[in-house]
């Protein structure tokens, strides 16, 4: 009887389905001098629930990653998390 031999980590990781993405919530916006703020949080969203995140906010850093100076389309898939 031989044993069936699983396959190598990384090709079990692609036979996976994707993991659908979102955001937390908020809408942001490049204010001058380049920094990316948080133009409004969306009642009932994630950063909403944390009551921590504010309309206003002025992003610094995400994960520990410093993002002042960045557009607001890099800064995005920071802020992206599983469904």
């Amino acid at each position: 009887q031989q044993q069936q031999q699983q396959p190598p980590p990384q090709q079990q990781q692609r036979s996976q389905p994707p993991t659908k993405m979102c955001g937390v919530g908020v809408v942001l916006v490049q204010v001058s001098g380049g920094a990316v703020c948080v133009k409004s949080v969306n009642k009932g969203g994630p950063a909403h629930k944390s009551g921590v995140v504010m309309r206003g906010d002025v992003l610094y850093a995400i994960d520990g990653v410093k993002v002042l100076g960045w557009d607001v389309e890099r800064v995005k898939p920071l802020i992206l998390g599983p469904v």
